[in-house]
């Protein structure tokens, strides 16, 4: 099976992308890179896998539609490649392997075509306001700034005020943005009509995906094969001293491991792998 997977990544994060990469460099996969405009580009390489930047990337601002841009910067560049993937994945430049490349491509060989490993968590009335009320800008810092809060606060009292509703009576889902899905899947969500639903919106990465495949995949979805750990952060960043943990966990269950902080993290789990 020939598989594509996509990154997300910014700043110095290349270093922990690039130690991915080298667990996982081989002829049947390949890597798509969103490299955030207000960065310079990285020099990434690899021996055997294919890889592609972004030519023209988007500034990306947490919590804004630039985040589903970039996503699907990344989706139709895959699609646009003309090779034959069987499975599409998206990661960011944090997120680490955790199978070796030869039992990467096993396990996919070993469950066949068809599947797809996305996460889903219940949805609460907030999670409706993400995408139902209209957030005017998309290149302004959520996180961690003054005007960012104020902005938070102030569009919702606004939508509510005008009465706006984008999606009225329309189910929505909600998961983690990261995934592995059958290259079918991609198409699905690229043939999607109604995108501009999830523009000028609030942290829509994670309702994206879940609610354009639901009624494709609701029978028979996995969860996303990401060990990511929600009880001690939001979440959780993994470092060195964590190293006995996921050790323990290198191939077994997981394709993924997020977030981690220290590339030097990826060579003491595979030393002996």
């Amino acid at each position: 099976m020939k598989h594509a997977i996509m990154v997300t990544g910014h700043g110095n994060t290349y270093k922990i992308l690039q130690k991915t990469i080298n667990i996982l460099d081989s002829n049947s996969i390949d890597f798509f890179i969103h490299w955030d405009a207000k960065y310079s580009q990285p020099k990434i390489t690899s021996h055997h896998s294919n890889i592609q930047f972004i030519t023209k990337p988007e500034k990306v601002f947490w919590g804004t539609d630039t985040q589903i841009k970039a996503e699907y910067h990344l989706m139709n560049a895959v699609a646009k490649s003309h090779q034959n993937y069987d499975y599409v994945h998206l990661i960011s430049a944090v997120d680490i392997p955790m199978m070796d490349k030869d039992h990467f491509l096993s396990f996919f060989e070993n469950q066949g075509r068809g599947h797809a490993y996305v996460d889903y968590f219940p949805v609460n009335k907030w999670d409706y306001s993400r995408i139902a009320y209209y957030y005017p800008l998309s290149h302004i810092n959520l996180r961690g700034s003054f005007w960012g809060s104020v902005y938070k606060k102030i569009v919702p009292i606004i939508n509510k005020l005008f009465c706006i509703n984008r999606i009225k009576n329309k189910e929505i889902y909600k998961g983690t943005n990261w995934f592995s899905i059958d290259s079918n899947y991609l198409n699905s969500i690229l043939k999607f009509k109604n995108r501009k639903l999830f523009m000028h919106s609030y942290l829509a990465d994670e309702l994206l995906v879940q609610t354009i495949l639901y009624d494709e995949i609701k029978e028979f979805y996995q969860p996303s094969l990401r060990y990511i750990d929600w009880h001690r952060g939001t979440p959780y960043t993994f470092g060195l001293n964590d190293t006995i943990e996921l050790s323990k966990l290198i191939n077994t269950t997981y394709l993924f491991a997020r977030k981690v902080n220290d590339p030097k993290l990826v060579d003491k789990l595979y030393k002996n792998h």
